[in-house]
């Protein structure tokens, strides 16, 4: 999964989900630990036992070799 677009017609005001943000009118939903885990090949819950904000921090500071590879393969 992805970040995924919502219709404008949402109301923004009376959404209270802190993992949505807007931009230039129109609503995303922030990825999850979990999905930004898959994103970057990881296990899944290979993190879990941080905060939620740490997990976020360490899953994109991270290097894992499925990415190494896959940057280095056109490389000769």
């Amino acid at each position: 999964k992805d970040i995924i677009k919502i219709q404008d017609k949402f109301d923004l005001n009376k959404d209270k989900d802190i993992n949505k943000i807007r931009k230039n009118r129109k609503l995303f939903r922030i990825a999850t630990p979990e999905e930004c885990e898959w994103f970057q090949t990881l296990p899944l819950f290979y993190t879990v036992m941080l905060s939620k904000t740490k997990r976020y921090e360490v899953i994109g500071n991270g290097w894992t070799v499925d990415v190494i590879v896959d940057i280095f393969k056109n490389m000769q």
